[in-house]
């Protein structure tokens, strides 16, 4: 899919990886203050085809995985299209995921093809807590410019 091409250029041309491993390892042994996989999304096949097209937006991840060094980008994009397809399973008992599918299943009453993504205006929090580490942020922000 095109966005996703799109997505996984961004996402590769902003080296997080290198500068998520220099802050993780400059924190010792300090694990609960280490910086989890980014958040990066991809779109599926159901939100390309939707007529009405939704992005959700939280905080940050609230922990999202150990950060793995060599990683690739599009293991990390996969990791949230495997967690984002749990939104479609029955047996889903997440608060925000049963909830969106409750607040979708209305909306699908007033349009004809709808879908939905999420996303997180932080797109790295820590890995073993809420929050995101603002020493790590503030070490790249030239990489978001």
């Amino acid at each position: 899919m095109k966005t996703n091409s799109e997505l996984r250029e961004l996402y590769s041309s902003l080296d997080i990886f290198k500068l998520e491993d220099d802050y993780n390892n400059s924190l010792k042994n300090e694990s609960k203050n280490k910086a989890a996989y980014p958040f990066f999304i991809k779109t599926d096949v159901s939100y390309e085809k939707a007529d009405t097209k939704l992005m959700i937006f939280g905080q940050h991840t609230n922990g999202w995985g150990t950060h793995t060094v060599g990683v690739t980008t599009d293991e990390v994009m996969n990791k949230y299209d495997s967690f984002l397809n749990y939104k479609y399973n029955d047996t889903c008992d997440l608060p925000f995921l049963k909830g969106m599918k409750e607040f979708m299943n209305k909306l699908k009453k007033e349009y004809r093809t709808i879908d939905y993504l999420w996303n997180n205006i932080v797109k790295m929090g820590y890995d073993k807590k809420s929050g995101f580490p603002k020493k790590f942020y503030d070490s790249i922000k030239t990489s978001f410019k």
